[in-house]
C-alpha cells in the first residue's frame, strides 16, 4: 500500500508511532553521551591545569627553578588561554564543537607529554603555554555542543553539571598528584632514569 506521495505506508499506524518514539529516546541517549563526554572533558582540563601547582615544590627543586622562574611557569597557561578564548570560540562555530574539541584533546596531550619531557624553564614554560593554547577554545567549543543537543530547557542543567564536573577534577587533582614517589617516576621517566 502507498500513500499520496509514492512511498510505502505501513499497514497500521503502529509502525509509525513506535519510529516516532525510537527517535526522541536515540536523543536522548545520545545527549546523555555527549553531557558524559564534555564532563569528563572539563574534569581533565581542570585536573590538567591544577595538578602542576601540586608538584611545583618538586618540579622546582629538580629543575632547580627560582620561586619567579616557578611562577613564570605558573602563569604561562593563563596567557593564551585567557587572550585565545575568542578565538577559540570562533574556530568553535567554524569547523564545530566536535572537530574542535578533538583538536583540542590533542593539543592536550602533546602538551601533557612535554611537561612530563622538560628539561628545565624554557621547554617546562613552552608546555604550559601550549596546554593554555589547547584549553583556550574547550569552553566555548563545550558549550557550542551543549547549546546543539541539549533542548532550551536543560541548558542551564547542562552547564551545572559539566561545572559540577570540572570542580570535581579540582579537587581530584591535589590528591592524584601529591604523593612524591608519583612525582619522582615521572621526572625518572622523563630523564631516563628511574629513582
Amino acid at each position: 500500500m502507498t500513500d499520496a506521495a509514492g512511498a510505502l505506508a505501513p499497514a497500521s499506524g503502529l509502525a509509525v508511532a513506535d519510529a516516532a518514539r525510537r527517535v526522541p529516546a536515540m536523543r536522548h541517549r545520545v545527549r546523555g553521551g555527549v553531557l558524559g563526554l564534555l564532563c569528563a572533558f572539563y574534569a581533565l582540563s581542570y585536573i590538567d591545569r591544577v595538578n602542576i601547582s601540586t608538584a611545583a615544590p618538586y618540579i622546582k627543586a629538580d629543575l632547580g627553578l627560582s620561586d619567579t622562574q616557578l611562577g613564570l611557569v605558573l602563569s604561562a597557561f593563563a596567557l593564551p588561554y585567557a587572550l585565545l578564548q575568542v578565538a577559540g570560540g570562533w574556530l568553535g562555530d567554524r569547523v564545530g564543537a566536535r572537530r574542535t574539541l578533538s583538536w583540542l584533546a590533542c593539543v592536550w596531550a602533546v602538551a601533557t607529554v612535554a611537561t612530563g619531557l622538560a628539561g628545565g624553564l624554557v621547554s617546562l614554560f613552552a608546555a604550559r603555554l601550549l596546554l593554555g593554547l589547547g584549553e583556550s577554545a574547550a569552553f566555548p567549543s563545550a558549550t557550542q555542543a551543549m547549546s546543539r543537543w541539549l533542548p532550551a530547557q536543560l541548558r542551564a542543567l547542562g552547564q551545572g553539571i559539566v561545572h559540577a564536573a570540572s570542580r570535581l577534577g579540582n579537587a581530584a587533582a591535589p590528591p592524584s598528584g601529591s604523593s612524591r614517589n608519583s612525582t619522582s617516576l615521572v621526572r625518572g621517566w622523563s630523564r631516563g632514569t628511574s629513582r
